[in-house]
């Protein structure tokens, strides 16, 4: 099972269970892949966190009873999981800029609608792939980092934060050094972690307004695809995660980094490495 039929897996179990109480790991449980990653890819795939995906479905269907039931509103909202009425209330203007209850009274049945997310299953491609398990990695980084907090949008943050980086580090110091992107800090749902954007550190001396982050771990796994487009990455880390379940690695969260090495004819290598039990 590749992880576009994961992910419309975990879509089918939500809505079945959507008005219970969701253990968010369960889903990953349905779907038999570990939680540390499926998470990951959740959002990689659709753009959303699994508990923003879920408070989308609810407001949506919640929505849906408000304007075609004559169901109590505090019973609506109870059921798709607000603890009151002003909570669901608040929820439901902050999505269509109404409260529930004048909704119904005006009869305004327009609202966003959220659906359910399924993936076509896309033809793969042949991409090489190889891993190799390091013991005792240590890297030293000079650069800057961010906290990431679970919310919406976070994963465009971290990637506008890289570019703004970048941008300013490079029109003082200029550089064609290879751009590494580290994870580290990481809870095991990753609804938090710091996200640091540098450059090897031995290449740079006393630059006082950029920090110094040492990484060390007892060991780690390697992913190395070689001689492939950019815009493959993508691919690359889905295939990584499948490659992730068949072997049973686990990762101990000291870090995960990525970087790539550019080639002549636009080419690149890229290595993915996260540190493991």
């Amino acid at each position: 099972m590749n992880w576009f039929q994961i992910v419309n897996q975990a879509t089918d179990y939500i809505e079945i269970h959507i008005t219970e109480d969701i253990d968010l790991e369960d889903i990953a449980k349905q779907c038999h892949v570990s939680y540390h990653y499926f998470t990951k890819t959740f959002s990689m795939i659709t753009g959303y966190t699994l508990k923003e995906y879920i408070r989308n479905r609810r407001i949506t269907l919640a929505s849906y009873e408000v304007s075609n039931t004559d169901h109590r509103i505090l019973d609506i909202g109870i059921k798709y999981g607000y603890s009151s009425n002003e909570a669901f209330s608040r929820a439901f203007k902050k999505i269509h800029g109404i409260n529930p209850s004048n909704a119904r009274r005006n009869n305004v049945t327009i609202y966003t609608h959220f659906p359910v997310l399924q993936y076509e299953i896309p033809k793969q491609s042949i991409l090489g792939l190889r891993y190799e398990i390091i013991q005792d990695i240590e890297f030293s980084f000079v650069g800057r980092s961010v906290f990431v907090k679970e919310k919406e949008g976070q994963y465009d943050e971290a990637q506008a934060y890289q570019s703004d980086f970048l941008m300013s580090f490079q029109s003082s110091y200029p550089s064609k050094q290879t751009v590494y992107r580290v994870l580290y800090n990481l809870r095991f749902d990753y609804s938090s972690y710091n996200f640091f954007v540098g450059y090897d550190s031995q290449n740079y001396e006393q630059l006082d307004d950029l920090e110094i982050l040492n990484i060390s771990a007892p060991k780690a796994v390697r992913f190395i695809s070689s001689g492939i487009d950019r815009d493959l990455i993508p691919d690359i880390k889905l295939i990584i995660y499948n490659e992730w379940q068949k072997n049973d690695f686990v990762a101990d969260l000291i870090c995960e980094m990525e970087y790539v090495i550019e080639h002549a004819n636009g080419k690149v290598d890229f290595f993915y490495i996260v540190s493991i039990k």
